[in-house]
């Protein structure tokens, strides 16, 4: 476990976000994994979510993908904040479905923007976004200026066909923030990972693929139960060390987002982490998990909503594969 201390200064100046144009709806699936659509809905929480791919159908390169989606919501957050690329200091690319293993995606959205600066791209699961952010707040604790954070997700082209559960809720999108400094805001939080749950949820297979490897599957994602329960129990954990960091108690929190995972794993996080339904914010019905998009898909959708405003103090709480935890507590 890492804590970190309140970073002064640190506030959202602009969001904005992506989704592909394939909604696919929760009655669309029922049929394909034998569940009645009211079960589906109930079970996953998830009504509708966009897809850039077609599950279970064979790759198309042609297809959006995570890099498509960044640029566009990287783009309508600049213009959210009324900012050039030019303002933009460096770009926090954050994604684990990247288009191409071995590059920097970050380099091609910073080239299809004209940002300068530097771009880097960033991996920590479900939980990126965060690590994100904790990682924009030490650069700009060292004078970096205006930072463009982005999220992008487009992991229903790594999903198993064979897997109901990643399926019911698996979505594909990008959101983007736009940070900046102001007087009075902070951020502040911890991090947390469980090496020896390394393997959790990681596709097992080793690069360069082999014939071998890709009919067995082993470069598409896998979920268990077991791992469920393990993730369930990192939330109250790592979110109570945010709290501690940032020096709060519950009471101070005015909206909590969860990562998005399914409608179970939710209300049990809420449950244990003291969250009353009403202070959290949702957008898992409406487009699924998106992976390390989730939560900033679900901060674009609050700021835009009115739930989100100025001296509002906002927790962030995220478990993913690896096990990678983190949750921060921002008031902008």
């Amino acid at each position: 476990m890492s804590q970190f201390g309140r970073f002064e200064g640190l506030t959202i100046l602009g969001t904005g976000h992506a989704l592909p144009d394939r909604a696919v709806s929760t009655a669309e699936l029922a049929a394909a994994v034998g569940v009645p659509s009211d079960v589906l809905v109930r079970m996953s929480g998830v009504e509708t979510r966009h897809w850039t791919h077609a599950i279970g159908t064979p790759a198309d390169h042609s297809e959006t993908n995570s890099q498509d989606l960044a640029i566009e919501a990287a783009r309508m957050a600049l213009d959210d904040a009324g900012m050039s690329p030019g303002e933009i200091g460096g770009l926090l690319l954050v994604t684990t479905t990247p288009p191409r293993p071995s590059v920097n995606t970050g380099n091609h959205v910073a080239k299809a923007l004209g940002l300068g600066g530097f771009s880097m791209e960033l991996k920590a699961g479900c939980a990126g976004a965060l690590y994100g952010f904790v990682t924009a707040a030490s650069m700009m604790s060292l004078g970096a200026p205006n930072l463009l954070l982005v999220a992008t997700e487009a992991w229903t082209k790594l999903v198993p066909p064979g897997m109901p559960g990643p399926i019911a809720v698996a979505g594909d999108g990008a959101a983007a923030v736009v940070l900046a400094k102001r007087s009075g805001a902070f951020l502040g939080g911890a991090l947390l990972t469980a090496p020896e749950s390394a393997s959790a949820m990681m596709p097992p297979g080793l690069y360069p693929p082999t014939p071998e490897a890709i009919a067995r599957g082993d470069y598409l994602i896998r979920l268990s139960e077991d791992v469920a329960e393990t993730v369930r129990d990192f939330y109250p954990l790592v979110f109570d060390e945010a709290l501690d960091a940032a020096g709060l108690s519950r009471d101070a929190i005015d909206l909590f987002i969860p990562h998005q995972a399914s409608m179970p794993i939710v209300r049990r996080a809420l449950r244990d982490c003291g969250i009353p339904p009403e202070n959290a914010f949702h957008t898992l019905s409406r487009f699924g998990n998106a992976s390390s998009a989730s939560v900033l898909l679900s901060l674009h959708a609050a700021r835009k909503e009115g739930r989100l405003h100025p001296d509002m103090t906002l927790a962030m709480t995220a478990v993913g594969g690896g096990i990678t935890a983190a949750s921060i507590i921002l008031r902008i």
